[in-house]
């Protein structure tokens, strides 16, 4: 399933914001409700959830997962950044960027750990300087892996490519580290081996 975050044409905010189009909440709650409902055979069980983003959606999809971990199982970016870039999230107060701000979270998540797959290249700097700062932060109970590729960029082309691979780590349990033997891949760790969080607002 494939969500649009940019509701009415909006930069996207990825969580709620008062007075706001409730973005969280409906790709947290109402579509998947809905498409449990509408076909009976999709799991009901979080261990059958993955959520996963590119660019905006690559650090929308993590940040998701970190906060309803008791719907995914797993979250995976590609191409995303640290720091909240656009939407409301962009314009708040410094406290309130830092509480979203990705490295940060994986930093102050609770006991449960994380389950997270981020890619960039080493042509991307923003990309890159999340999945390095993300790693950072993870502690020692998290399953965190990152791919950075040394070809391709923030495009199409590359998360075509990407894809397949995280897919993969998914569906392995993170066992695998999602590499592509026909690409060369230049960093590609995973630390060692989610409790349900408030869907909040704030106040930009």
């Amino acid at each position: 399933v494939v969500a649009e975050l940019s509701m009415g044409g909006m930069e996207p905010n990825c969580v709620d914001v008062r007075d706001q189009p409730q973005v969280e909440t409906f790709l947290t709650r109402d579509l998947v409700s809905s498409i449990r409902t509408n076909f009976p055979n999709v799991s009901d069980l979080r261990s059958g959830w993955v959520i996963a983003g590119i660019s905006a959606g690559g650090y929308c999809a993590p940040v998701l997962y970190m906060r309803h971990q008791d719907v995914f199982s797993a979250g995976i970016g590609m191409s995303g950044y640290d720091a909240p870039e656009l939407g409301a999230l962009s314009h708040a107060s410094e406290a309130t960027r830092a509480r979203f701000t990705m490295s940060d979270m994986v930093a102050a998540s609770g006991s449960q750990p994380l389950h997270l797959y981020l890619t960039a290249t080493t042509n991307d700097s923003d990309a890159l300087h999340w999945v390095n700062a993300v790693a950072a932060k993870a502690r020692p109970h998290d399953q965190i892996t990152t791919v950075v590729d040394s070809t391709g960029g923030h495009g199409w082309r590359t998360w075509k490519e990407q894809f397949p691979a995280a897919l993969r780590w998914w569906a392995d349990g993170g066992r695998s580290a999602g590499g592509h033997s026909d690409r060369e891949t230049t960093s590609s760790h995973t630390r060692p081996s989610p409790h349900p969080t408030a869907s909040r607002g704030f106040e930009p």
